[in-house]
């Protein structure tokens, strides 16, 4: 089981109709949903995020954030609202970016299973073999 939830606030200044290009891109699939304040998406996949973190080249970043936010039904992080407007990862700590951060939620059974599809050990010998599978 995988589950994932992504929410950011609106300001009266931004559209969401910028910011859905890039989500899409890094969340394929998931249904998106704005209102006048907040702008939140659903699905049950980061294989897009997964292939963003592996082109970045930041497993290690990105590994070591998803472990911090481990939470009892999966992790928890923040991504800069403005970078994803182009389709790529940049973490950042809560509270960090000047017009609100996108919070991002997983739930899974198994959580290092998932980490090793989408942000592998480094240190593991033939990490770069592990490839996404739903």
């Amino acid at each position: 089981m995988l589950r994932v939830r992504i929410w950011m606030p609106l300001h009266l200044t931004e559209d969401a109709a910028l910011l859905l290009p890039g989500l899409q891109r890094l969340f394929p699939g998931f249904v998106f949903s704005s209102g006048p304040s907040e702008l939140a998406g659903e699905g049950g996949s980061l294989a897009g995020f997964g292939e963003a973190i592996r082109r970045q080249r930041i497993p290690d970043a990105a590994r070591q954030v998803l472990l911090r936010g481990r939470t009892p039904q999966g992790t928890r992080f923040q991504l800069n609202k403005q970078v994803l407007t182009v389709g790529k990862v940049a973490f950042v700590e809560e509270g960090e970016g000047p017009l609100g951060d996108a919070t991002v939620e997983v739930e899974t059974d198994d959580l290092d299973g998932l980490l090793d599809r989408i942000a592998p050990d480094t240190t593991r010998p033939g990490w770069e073999t592990l490839a996404w599978k739903e």
